[in-house]
C-alpha cells in the first residue's frame, strides 16, 4: 500500500512540475514577445530619416548675382 501512495504521490508531483514547467515557458515567451515588440517600436521610433530643410528655406547656393570679373585673376595683363 505504502508503494502505491509514493507512486501516486511522484506521479502527482510530476504533473506539478510539468505544469509549472509549461507554465514557466508560456511566461518567457511572452515576456520575448513583449520585448521583441519593445524593439520594434523603438527601432521604427530611432530610424525615422533626418529632416532637411526644403527649397527656400535654407539657399543651397548664392543668390546673389554671379560677376564674371570675381571668376578671373585680379593680376593686370602685361604692358599696361
Amino acid at each position: 500500500m505504502r508503494n502505491i501512495k509514493a507512486i501516486e504521490t511522484i506521479d502527482a508531483i510530476e504533473a506539478i512540475v510539468t505544469i509549472k514547467a509549461i507554465e514557466t515557458i508560456e511566461a518567457i515567451e511572452t515576456i520575448e514577445a513583449i520585448v521583441t515588440i519593445k524593439k520594434q517600436k523603438r527601432l521604427t521610433k530611432n530610424s525615422q530619416p533626418f529632416l532637411v530643410p526644403g527649397a527656400g528655406l535654407e539657399p543651397a547656393q548664392p543668390q546673389w548675382p554671379k560677376d564674371f570679373k570675381s571668376f578671373v585673376s585680379t593680376i593686370p595683363p602685361s604692358g599696361r
